[in-house]
């Protein structure tokens, strides 16, 4: 009998020290619990934007870097070259736009002194045709000879051949001006193509050293000093350590009273003993199944119907002391407060 009592006695504290175990695991009302969910990060992806060959690298796995540091460093001197050409090419420019500038000053001078001449001829033909009318009235009368007369008419000829010439001369030199302008807007163009070429030079030449876009930590290192890059080529990844955030998967059965801002308790496999805060941030617009790449399609004849997951984002509220810890990966168990936001 005593041998009953206490074996009685055993197994209501076994159950006991049982439940004591098992009750914070165990959902309570007002609460969901999933252990399907998995910390998130922002990794980028660091590649080369040019071609040329590895020359220095300046970090290395699991290393800790800042935004702006630099990472690696590709062969710069044909970049150095291309860039000096491009300025060559500006000065070259620069010098015939001077040199423009210099023919058009001049031109303007001869349009000057052109239009000083046609003004010249215009008085001149005035004063001839005025003259070969007197002439013309003096050899009626006979005071003046035939000869003197054809003479006259001669020089109104000439006058008149002269005042053609001097406006055609004045034409050509506003053509000739017109000319230089548009070679003006034809050099202006080559400058800012000039200015684009130098431009691309130190963009490319400024690609070759390779950095940080922001803080975070070295991973996955692709490469070695002395190879050779195509742009494109990925180099290693950078995980920011700021940039993190939890997607819990949640049975749709589970998200009908989940509301952005209620929340969250977080337990990570890592740190068990360490739960985080953390609220939620939005609810996917649609089920995990629906972004995978074939969507189910339960439009057959033998239909299982399979209760789906929609993926809930995360705030964490990350102490200091475990920044740097929680990483892209880790799993996590996560218990939603649904009666408080």
């Amino acid at each position: 009998m005593k041998k009953r009592i206490l074996k009685v006695a055993m197994a209501g504290l076994l159950l006991t020290a049982t439940a004591a175990l098992c009750w914070p695991l165990l959902p309570h009302p007002g609460e969901v619990h999933t252990d399907n969910a998995y910390v998130h990060g922002e990794v980028t992806q660091i590649s080369a934007e040019v071609n040329g060959v590895l020359t220095r690298l300046h970090v290395t796995d699991n290393q800790q870097v800042q935004a702006g540091q630099l990472l690696a460093e590709i062969d710069d001197r044909d970049y150095q070259a291309r860039l000096a050409k491009a300025k060559a090419g500006l000065a070259l420019c620069l010098a015939n736009l001077d040199n423009l500038a210099a023919r058009t000053r001049v031109q303007q001078v001869r349009i000057e002194e052109n239009a000083a001449r046609l003004d010249a001829a215009v008085a001149e033909e005035a004063l001839q045709g005025q003259e070969l009318k007197r002439y013309r009235e003096l050899v009626g009368s006979g005071a003046v000879s035939r000869t003197h007369y054809d003479q006259q008419v001669s020089r109104e000829r000439q006058a008149k051949a002269a005042l053609a010439a001097a406006r055609q001369q004045l034409q050509g030199s506003h053509q000739q001006l017109a000319t230089l302008a548009t070679e003006q807007a034809n050099l202006l163009a080559q400058q800012q193509q000039a200015l684009a070429d130098i431009a691309l030079a130190e963009l490319a030449l400024d690609d070759t050293h390779i950095r940080a876009p922001v803080a975070g930590v070295i991973a996955d290192r692709k490469v070695q000093t002395g190879e050779l890059l195509k742009a494109g080529a990925p180099l290693f990844s950078l995980v920011p350590l700021d940039q993190i955030w939890l997607q819990a998967n949640f049975k749709e059965t589970q998200v009908t009273d989940m509301r952005p801002g209620q929340q969250v308790k977080v337990v990570l496999d890592r740190l068990p003993n360490q739960p985080l805060a953390g609220r939620i941030e939005s609810l996917a617009p649609a089920t995990g199944g629906q972004f995978s790449l074939i969507p189910p399609s339960n439009a057959t004849g033998n239909f299982v119907k399979i209760v789906q997951r929609v993926p809930v984002r995360i705030a964490l509220t990350l102490p200091k002391e475990l920044q740097g810890q929680v990483v892209p990966g880790l799993s996590a168990e996560v218990t939603v407060n649904l009666d408080g936001q």
